[in-house]
């Protein structure tokens, strides 16, 4: 799987899911420390945080790296794909069910907190966390016991789906494979469907793949001006995603088509300016392309999965104890920002060194099995 692996997409993926973690943050505790302004107020650097645009870079990150892997299989293309389907619902419904089983006996010991408005204390029934693992999170995009997981359907249908494109685009001509995708592309988007991001994702590799093949020997300029309009898409990007919701209330009654009427369509636009940018400015992949830095992104699952635990629940009576003491919302605000990020960081790294490697050896033991 090492060799599978692309630097500067590891760190992009890493970076992505602490932008999440900060998104998240905002909206369980109003605004993020040392900005000091409320989310409404926050104009032009709410990018910083908007964790929905890294999310759907994320997803599309995801789609890349599958495409990449698939149109790459040559011969062993079935043997892949059949395996590949057991082993990511596997080791997306292990961890799901994990979660989900801490969340309940938090829950019944009373330790819950409202912190995160959208996981309720509830009484939940165990077998309802057993259907939620393993059907209803990743079959239909719903988790009645930590919504975080909404996005995991995506994830998991999403890999099917590239399965099924590479499949045909394989034995297509490459312009009939650009045609496809880019119908694909345009009716997930007017029916705002989040596949737009598995399609944006495998029609990126297909670029990135065959990007420009002998033409800057051709044109000696062309290096040049595709730096600066990477740099550009770069820029517009962060733009689109720190005025997502502006953008949406300025043209929802204008008589435009829907979807420019919904913040997530920007978010979605952004995350493609961003990584289409980075492809065209190589420079920028140079500076990602650091082990360092690309370390993240063997983080990015177990952030995506504790941080929400260490904002309900670490972060929370941390801010309580400050905030009762020292009478000020910032202070809470600031300690509860710090334990939230050493706790997710580390519950991270033990899921990386520990947990990982034995759902990884008890999903290999399933697949020989099946």
């Amino acid at each position: 799987m090492e060799k599978n692996r692309i630097l500067w997409l590891d760190s992009v993926k890493g970076i992505a899911c602490w932008v999440i973690f900060l998104g998240h943050f905002v909206f369980c505790y109003g605004f993020l420390p040392f900005v000091y302004r409320w989310v409404g107020e926050v104009k032009y650097n709410s990018f910083i945080y908007n964790g929905n645009t890294a999310m759907d870079a994320f997803v599309m990150i995801s789609a890349f790296i599958e495409a990449s892997v698939f149109l790459n299989a040559g011969e062993k293309f079935g043997t892949k794909a059949g395996s590949g389907i057991i082993k990511r619902y596997l080791r997306f419904s292990i961890p799901i069910f994990m979660i989900e089983v801490i969340v309940y006996v938090l829950q019944k010991a009373g330790l819950w907190t409202e912190r995160f408005p959208a996981i309720p204390v509830r009484d939940i029934p165990f077998s309802e966390i057993i259907y939620d693992s393993f059907y209803l999170s990743l079959f239909k995009g719903s988790s009645h016991v930590y919504p975080v997981f909404w996005m995991m359907n995506v994830m998991f249908i999403g890999y099917i789906l590239v399965l099924v494109i590479c499949a045909m685009v394989s034995v297509m001509k490459k312009p009939c494979a650009y045609l496809l995708l880019t119908v694909l592309m345009i009716i997930t988007l007017a029916q705002l469907s989040m596949f737009f991001l598995v399609f944006f994702g495998t029609f990126l590799y297909l670029f990135y793949s065959g990007m420009y093949v002998g033409t800057e020997e051709k044109h000696k300029n062309f290096k040049a001006v595709r730096y600066i309009f990477g740099a550009a898409l770069v820029i517009l990007s962060t733009y689109l995603s720190g005025q997502d919701s502006e953008l949406a209330y300025m043209l929802s009654n204008k008589g435009f088509p829907k979807c420019f009427g919904a913040s997530y369509f920007y978010c979605w636009i952004s995350a493609a300016m961003l990584l289409t940018g980075l492809i065209l400015c190589t420079p920028a992949i140079r500076v990602l392309n650091n082990r360092k830095l690309a370390s993240l992104g063997k983080l990015c699952f177990p952030v995506f999965l504790f941080h929400p635990l260490c904002l309900v629940i670490f972060g929370e009576y941390v801010f309580r104890y400050f905030d009762a003491r020292a009478g000020k919302y910032n202070h809470g605000t600031k300690a509860a920002f710090f334990v939230s990020f050493l706790t997710t960081l580390l519950l991270s790294l033990l899921y990386v060194k520990i947990i990982e490697p034995l759902i990884n050896k008890l999903t290999q033991k399933i697949v020989k099995i099946l």
